[in-house]
């Protein structure tokens, strides 16, 4: 036998608590319901709560820990039993309010429990003790046994046969099953009030809407959302042929207001992104690129003051206003005047436009270009925002050939829609399906067409939600299929967002579209 606790303890309102893994404190009737003894609560899985005389103050209070029943001493006045087993490895004996508590080392078994109480009717006459001698005192006794009703061994205070009769008087605990269900729907209702939060929190990061899954996988979309959250948004739902034209839009705009676009090793960049091809050296390097700026002495010396997005408004916009664009001012006063913002290089602003302009995913490119665009404007940022917007509603309502403002050359939109093409082949498809569990990678076959002809070109894209990874190769045999490989990385993202959409567009010459293809969608788990 062992004692953990042997002396006095403190109590307020006449209780003190055994908790054992109890997330919440439980009202007094749920710790007695479906009871016949009112001294030890038993009614909570992995709870005791134990009931004194003393209203407050300082009690006797003993815990024994047994190996097996022990003998009851004749002198206890008032003797309850309960069965118990705690929920975790660590059960305290706790003072109200969680002014202290007693390690009690219990193991996780059942276990009978004995409450033994004298001088209750003294303890509660006295009510409030301070200098008075102890009135009351109690022993608590826990050894192993199976679970059993709880009883009252001895009554024999007032104050203990009216708490038996008010654990008598209450209703029936839930049963087992009604009590899960409950504290299921509870975790449910605190799971759901924690996903409306962080939601609440992401809309309000996001401009006053959620993102799309695209849009969150986007390093520097959210960059951009604090200059223009509704062009965030609109670019998103755009679609990759208009997020490819904004890209190459976004990445000459910004090399010809920094003076680059006329370089000899930039102007060739241009025009293959106007022409929808790869990057050429040095924007195939991102080291590369910087060391070819750093070596041209026709770099132009120019600067600009950095951009300063406006501040974010403590509600979502109105509907549509787009952030960004009409920026509200406030005089300040102040008795010493702002410093002066720094000045940026315009020619590092504006480089890395062209490299992200490149990147294989379309909305990423987009985004990307966009927002370094936006930086190498610097305090004129709201007029390339609105030259974006101009442009993204031309391409939607379909009026091509765009005007670009800097003369350069436009990207062409043929019938890509048409969808007369074959559609694809992907041989790791069973019955319209991928299984990531058993394929290493994908191939998209393209089947030959009596209108591919050598020096044409095939562009296949990988589509899930809205978000577009491209392959393309020149015609080399047009009687012969021509594959592409995507890897698992593709496959995976399909996967995570629920399915995948493949097809293929023939160009001309790099430039002029011929027609698109069926699209293959296919369904990834």
């Amino acid at each position: 036998m062992r004692r953990p606790v042997d002396g006095e303890v403190r109590v307020h309102y006449g209780q003190l608590y055994v908790e054992s893994g109890s997330k919440h404190m439980p009202d007094l009737d749920d710790a007695f319901a479906g009871q016949t003894s009112g001294l030890c609560g038993a009614a909570v899985p992995g709870f005791l709560w134990l009931v004194t005389g003393l209203h407050t103050g300082d009690v006797g209070f003993t815990v024994e820990i047994h190996e097996h029943a022990p003998e009851l001493d004749p002198a206890w006045a008032d003797v309850v039993e309960v069965s118990f087993r705690p929920r975790t490895s660590q059960t305290f004996l706790e003072l109200w309010g969680g002014e202290g508590a007693w390690e009690l080392n219990l193991a996780q078994i059942d276990y009978r429990v004995r409450y033994c109480a004298q001088g209750m009717d003294e303890g509660n006459a006295l009510d409030t003790r301070v200098d008075q001698p102890q009135a009351d005192r109690y022993l608590l006794q826990f050894w192993a046994a199976p679970p059993e009703p709880d009883r009252i061994v001895r009554q024999t205070s007032e104050i203990a046969a009216h708490w038996h009769r008010s654990a008598r008087e209450l209703p029936p605990p839930p049963t087992t099953a009604v009590r899960a269900g409950a504290e299921q729907r509870a975790r449910a209702e605190r799971k759901r009030a924690d996903h409306e939060r962080r939601r609440e929190a992401e809309r309000y990061e996001w401009g006053g809407r959620l993102p799309t899954d695209a849009l969150r996988a986007t390093p520097s979309a959210l960059g951009l959302v604090r200059y223009d959250a509704d062009l965030v948004h609109a670019l998103d739902a755009a679609g990759p042929g208009v997020q490819r034209r904004v890209a190459a839009f976004a990445a000459r705009s910004a090399t010809t207001t920094a003076g680059l676009a006329d370089l000899d090793w930039v102007a060739p960049a241009l025009t293959a992104l106007a022409q929808g091809r790869p990057l050429p050296s040095p924007f195939d390097d991102w080291d590369r690129m910087w060391r070819s700026l750093k070596a041209d002495p026709n770099v132009p010396d120019r600067t600009i003051g950095e951009a300063e997005p406006p501040p974010m408004p403590h509600s979502p916009p109105a509907p549509g206003r787009r952030r960004g664009l009409e920026v509200e001012t406030a005089v300040v006063s102040s008795a010493k005047s702002p410093p002066k913002p720094p000045r940026i290089s315009q020619p590092h602003m504006a480089l890395p436009a062209v490299f992200h302009a490149g990147r294989p995913n379309a909305l990423e490119a987009a985004i990307a270009a966009v927002s370094a665009a936006v930086h190498t404007y610097g305090e004129d940022y709201p007029a390339f925002l609105r030259e974006v917007w101009n442009v993204c509603s031309s391409l939607s309502e379909g009026k091509l050939p765009l005007k670009d403002p800097h003369g350069g050359p436009v990207p062409v939109q043929g019938s890509d829609e048409s969808g007369t093409l074959p559609a694809p082949v992907v041989l790791e498809a069973v019955d319209g399906l991928l299984d990531t569990a058993l394929i290493d990678g994908v191939t998209v076959r393209i089947p030959a067409h009596h209108a591919m002809a050598v020096g044409g070109v095939v562009q296949v894209e990988w589509v899930v939600d809205r978000s577009s990874t491209v392959q393309w190769d020149p015609i080399a045999q047009p009687e012969t299929p021509m594959e592409f490989t995507f890897d698992m990385q593709h496959a995976y993202a399909a996967a995570y967002r629920g399915g995948v959409e493949i097809f293929y567009t023939l160009f001309r010459d790099e430039d002029t579209v011929i027609a698109r293809s069926k699209t293959l969608s296919l369904s990834v788990r």
